[in-house]
């Protein structure tokens, strides 16, 4: 067996082989290196030699980094605008229900008081048709129908002095002006209340006196009669009983004119 020669240390570069059968495996490893020399001076790269550079080893780009620090911005904004945005909706959508059970509460009190009214009617109670077309003009009120409140008040009126109630004829006048005055229509109103004023000053009934003179100043207020306004809410103020909603509000009034 021939020894193959060894490759002198300036070609050597390090490989695996010491020795050999023949000098082929001499010559391969020798062309091998110099292959890869070859490459490395005409600056190409071998395959999987290709390294990634750092991002942050990168070039600064003012552009790209001042967009970048503008959408950070831009959603940390956001969060407590899309936030605001949602509890919005959700207390809308809770006024919303509360609006719907208020409206559906009502329409059974107005028909709960169209059957009162009827059930009265059939039964040839007058009175009670009377008391119960004032429960429902005040139902129709709260809701905003004041021209159908106006309707069951008059009917109201008609039966009580009908059958001669005076209490009855006043409770209905009063509550005409209240359904009036919500339609605007201010003259009336005073009507009713003057009227009412005079059936519970004979009765001698001084606390509904005193409750419709401090709505008969309103409305003088809403004709811009402050003086004449003024002077109904001192009559009401010594006739209602201290301590009462009335009164307070009375009291809260004549503070606010004097």
């Amino acid at each position: 067996m021939r020894t193959a020669r060894l490759p002198s240390p300036g070609w050597w570069e390090g490989g695996g082989l010491s020795f050999a059968t023949d000098g082929r495996a001499v010559a391969h490893q020798g062309s091998a290196v110099a292959s890869r020399s070859t490459a490395a001076e005409r600056g190409l790269k071998e395959p999987g030699a290709e390294q990634r550079i750092p991002r942050n080893m990168l070039p600064a780009d003012p552009h790209v980094d001042g967009v970048r620090a503008e959408s950070r911005a831009v959603a940390r904004g956001a969060k407590p605008t899309v936030d605001q945005a949602a509890a919005s909706a959700r207390a809308a959508a809770r006024r919303a229900i509360a609006a719907c059970k208020r409206n559906r509460a009502r329409a059974k009190a107005v028909r709960r008081g169209q059957e009162a009214v009827t059930g009265r009617r059939s039964a040839g109670d007058r009175r009670g048709e009377a008391v119960e077309l004032n429960a429902l003009g005040k139902t129709y009120r709260e809701r905003g129908l004041h021209a159908e409140a106006v309707v069951c008040y008059t009917q109201a009126l008609s039966i009580f002095r009908e059958i001669d109630s005076r209490r009855g004829e006043g409770l209905s006048l009063s509550n005409l002006g209240l359904a009036y005055d919500a339609q605007g229509n201010r003259t009336k109103a005073v009507s009713c209340y003057e009227a009412a004023v005079e059936i519970f000053r004979a009765l001698g009934d001084r606390q509904i006196e005193g409750q419709i003179l401090a709505n008969l100043g309103t409305t003088y207020r809403r004709q811009g009669q402050r003086q004449r306004a003024t002077e109904v809410w001192r009559q009401a103020f010594g006739l209602v009983s201290p301590g009462t909603r009335v009164h307070k509000r009375l009291a809260e009034r004549l503070g606010a004119v004097t």
